[in-house]
């Protein structure tokens, strides 16, 4: 499965671009609580990001993505979907992008 309808990468930027998106795998964007379509974050402003997953959600698993940047933001990206295993990959391929 491709990820880069969800998250991808600006090389020359060296940046990371995160989108909303609906199907498989739903992904919803943040910034200070507020719901964005898409934002192009550069890596060097990231300060630290933290992971919090449930992938034993009845409803339907999850995991969660707080990033918080030099200037202050909070940028939160939530991703759900039934499909655990594409999930867990999501997640491992989200972190080592933003790292």
């Amino acid at each position: 499965m491709s990820f880069v309808d969800m998250i991808e990468l600006d090389v020359p930027a060296n940046a990371v671009i995160l989108k909303r998106f609906e199907g498989e795998i739903n992904s919803i964007v943040k910034i200070n609580d507020k719901e964005i379509q898409e934002m192009k974050i550069k890596k060097d402003a990231v300060l630290f990001f933290t992971v919090s997953k449930n992938y034993d959600n009845p409803i339907k698993p999850e995991f969660t993505i707080l990033i918080y940047t030099a200037n202050n933001a909070t940028i939160e990206v939530i991703f759900e979907s039934d499909k655990k295993t594409e999930l867990k990959e999501l997640e491992e391929y989200v972190k080592s992008i933003i790292i």
